[in-house]
């Protein structure tokens, strides 16, 4: 019983060594190793010291020979070369906004049109000509080669969005553009999705749910705490990572894998991520960084945020969650909690960088 014990710390330590770095894992180890082993139980505390040795080495290759560091490391080390990467790029006047579903970006793009009116750009959508479809997030080889030939064919400047998964522009010989993203709170949503699918928005379409009528009443209570497979299968569950993480066969399941890919490409290929609840602060933070794309794009944000267009875009019939399927529900989306907080905090130390408030 204690040799799991171990072997399953163990597995938990190399996810503390890859999201926190070794001075969190090195505590956590030595607390787990007080509380499951008796001083005379020296073969488990050589195994553990083992799989300790086996970890440092892990940590060492990772962050000299694959050159990757632990992500709290990552949230600095790369601001300081926020400007230098990407002052170049901007002037080739293109963007992508590779929108993740249900995280504001209908009204982003209203805001994008209104600035686009003013400062005299393109925005393009992943769907006109055929390029993808509107909901193809996940790409073949071939669609990924044809996207980033007909990206690079665009007149810029301009914004290119759709609702697909980070494409690496490098691995077809093209030069990444930027990328910018909006993300949200994980439950909220998975609320807003879930209401979504079964009522729309104020848009007032002719909407089809594909299901029976008890599925399309049930509450996202009774799916959560009744264990429907809507409420725990983990290809509805991790939505947000993949759509950074990339299109890689990696980034399609739930795992830690995922996740660092996920957050490594933030660092390295996002200009901005912001956050749904302070939505503001993201529109000034594109304002500062961008503006011959985004000048006086606040001000435009206000006024459409104050409209019933902004009215439109929220979902319909949405019941709040109980405390319990919150807790239950949270569990479950433990992972896109950690991208969400990563990203929220880096978020907040380009604001502090930028001196928004």
């Amino acid at each position: 019983m204690r040799l799991n014990a171990v072997l399953y710390v163990s597995y938990v330590n190399i996810q503390c060594v890859d999201l926190y770095g070794t001075e969190h894992f090195l505590f956590y180890l030595i607390m787990v190793t007080l509380s499951i082993c008796s001083p005379k139980s020296i073969l488990v505390t050589l195994l553990v010291l083992s799989m300790y040795a086996l970890l440092v080495i892990t940590f060492i290759y990772n962050l000299h020979v694959r050159g990757e560091k632990p992500l709290k490391t990552l949230l600095t080390s790369n601001e300081a070369k926020l400007k230098e990467n990407f002052t170049a790029n901007a002037f080739k006047g293109r963007i992508i906004y590779n929108r993740v579903g249900k995280c504001g970006s209908r009204f982003m793009l209203a805001v994008m049109s209104k600035a686009a009116e003013k400062n005299q750009f393109k925005i393009v959508s992943s769907s006109d000509n055929g390029v993808i479809s509107s909901s193809q997030r996940k790409l073949t080889i071939s669609q990924q080669m044809k996207l980033v030939a007909h990206i690079s064919e665009i007149q810029p400047p301009f914004v290119f969005h759709g609702h697909f998964h980070f494409v690496d522009f490098s691995k077809y010989g093209s030069t990444t553009p930027i990328y910018i993203n909006l993300i949200r709170d994980p439950i909220d949503r998975f609320v807003s999705a879930y209401y979504f699918t079964r009522f729309g928005d104020g848009r007032n379409r002719t909407w089809g749910f594909k299901g029976t009528k008890s599925d399309k009443f049930r509450t996202l209570d009774e799916c959560v705490l009744s264990n429907y497979s809507e409420c725990t299968n983990s290809n509805k569950l991790l939505y947000t990572i993949p759509y950074f993480c990339g299109q890689t066969r990696g980034c399609r399941g739930s795992s830690y894998t995922s996740l660092r890919r996920a957050i490594n490409n933030v660092v390295n290929n996002y200009l901005a991520v912001g956050v749904l609840e302070d939505v503001n602060s993201f529109i000034k933070v594109l304002e500062r960084l961008l503006p011959a794309f985004f000048k006086e794009a606040y001000m435009e944000a206000v006024k459409i945020g104050n409209s019933s267009q902004r009215m439109s875009t929220i979902t319909k019939n949405k019941r709040s969650l109980s405390a319990k399927a919150r807790s239950v529900l949270r569990r479950r989306l433990h992972l896109e909690y950690r991208f969400y907080n990563f990203v929220k905090e880096k978020f907040g130390k380009l604001k502090k960088h930028l001196r928004i408030t």
